[in-house]
């Protein structure tokens, strides 16, 4: 029979995870307002596309989250405790692996779409070798970084899990100050992220993968594929915008919109990640993963109501999380609708957290139609911010009931199935 500090550790843990990421992510949400404030409009567009990119590439190290989660819980609930720590030692360096390749493919797509812009007539992308490297980097570190918070994540003790998600973006903050007695544009700004989130990551994963022998972890690469084309979607609006929109500095202005957008997207994050955990232990003890589930969704959709309802009322209150009013005034009519479109990408992580904890292959099918979608517009659409907003919140509101539909008939099989 469980006791009350068995109920009582899980609800504490998974509390300690939400509100650790949550100040993540509002420390997220000032250091791109300090880019707002030390960058013109033009170079505000180009350091959104930029962190749209990498933001995009980091969500598939979500799926190395899951499967650490669901090797460690397997071996917690058996009592081997050597098997814990050999299954952190292999999440750590899956982490490393997956790193180099991140910064493989950054680098690689990056030449790529030069070479490509190049060969169209075009003209080659405003961005230097060196610029491109340091965007690769960039991908390289976010990559170490996540794959540190899953091992974290694993581990019985949740509270150096709390101290790096906040520390980042902390000390990113911090650079991007420093960076301001040496200048730098856009690709700078963005790539104080290389020595702050790579440097968790190394120190972090190089402890775990030298604390003893290392267990393979299993990793299925279509819950990887899914969490990247999630996130092309998700993050989309400004590369959107970049790629239809002619004015530089009309895009830096619809950057400046997507800004709040992207902080509700990010939102669900800490709660999903949460969820990772909640599965994999329930899994492990052979219970039903719905009740924390449904709980989570309903407070989510809760809170996403009330702050569209305070969007539509005072959008002015939301002007200070985003850019000074007086420099951005046109991007208010803009605002609700974008909102509402990233409440629906946002609940749309949910649904993929759950089927990739769960290992459902249904899961890439749902993210590969939703970024598919918006990759045909982004070739097919009109070429106007209105057009853009319309189309990110269609594909959001379909992806959304395809999800929820799924979620429910995941939680009515066996725990195990």
């Amino acid at each position: 029979m469980s006791s009350a500090p068995d109920l009582v550790r899980p609800r504490r843990e998974a509390l300690l995870v939400v509100l650790s990421m949550s100040a993540s992510a509002l420390l997220l949400l000032l250091y791109v307002r300090a880019l707002s404030s030390r960058l013109p409009p033009s170079e505000f567009g180009l350091a959104g596309s930029l962190l749209s990119v990498l933001l995009a590439a980091s969500l598939p190290f979500g799926a190395i989250q899951a499967a650490i989660a669901r090797s460690v819980a397997a071996r917690r609930e058996a009592g081997d405790e050597k098997g814990e720590a050999q299954a952190l030692a292999g999440g750590a360096r899956l982490a490393f692996r997956t790193a180099g390749i991140s910064v493989l493919v950054l680098g690689a797509g990056w030449l790529v779409v030069d070479l490509a812009s190049g060969a169209s007539g075009a003209g080659r992308l405003p961005v230097s070798l060196a610029q491109g490297l340091s965007l690769a980097l960039s991908g390289g570190a976010l990559a170490l970084y996540h794959g540190a918070l899953g091992t974290l994540l694993g581990r019985r003790n949740l509270l150096p899990f709390a101290l790096a998600a906040v520390a980042e973006p902390a000390l990113r903050i911090v650079l991007l100050r420093a960076l301001d007695t040496f200048g730098g544009g856009a690709t700078e700004a963005v790539a104080v992220c290389i020595p702050t989130a790579g440097g968790i990551g190394a120190l972090v994963l190089r402890r775990a993968a030298r604390a003893g022998d290392s267990a393979p972890i299993p990793l299925a690469l279509r819950h990887a594929l899914a969490l990247a084309a999630f996130g092309v979607a998700a993050y989309s609006a400004p590369l959107l915008a970049d790629a239809l929109l002619d004015d530089p500095d009309e895009i830096g202005r619809f950057f400046a919109a997507t800004h709040v957008s992207r902080f509700l997207v990010t939102l669900p994050l800490p709660f999903a990640m949460a969820i990772v955990r909640r599965t994999a232990e329930r899994r492990a003890a052979g219970l039903s993963p719905a009740p924390p589930f449904w709980t989570t969704a309903a407070f989510l959709v809760v809170t996403f109501v009330w702050i569209l309802a305070n969007l539509a009322a005072f959008p002015g209150w939301f002007s200070f999380l985003l850019i000074e009013p007086a420099r951005y005034p046109e991007v208010a009519p803009q605002l609700l609708p974008l909102g509402i479109g990233s409440a629906l990408y946002g609940l749309l992580l949910l649904p993929l957290f759950l089927g990739i904890s769960l290992e459902k292959r249904s899961v890439l099918r749902l993210a590969a139609g939703t970024g598919a979608a918006l990759l045909c517009f982004a070739f097919l659409g009109p070429s106007s911010p209105r057009a853009i907003v319309l189309a990110w919140d269609g594909v959001a509101l379909a992806a959304l009931a395809a999800g929820a539909i799924l979620a429910i008939s995941w939680l009515r099989g066996p725990p195990h199935g």
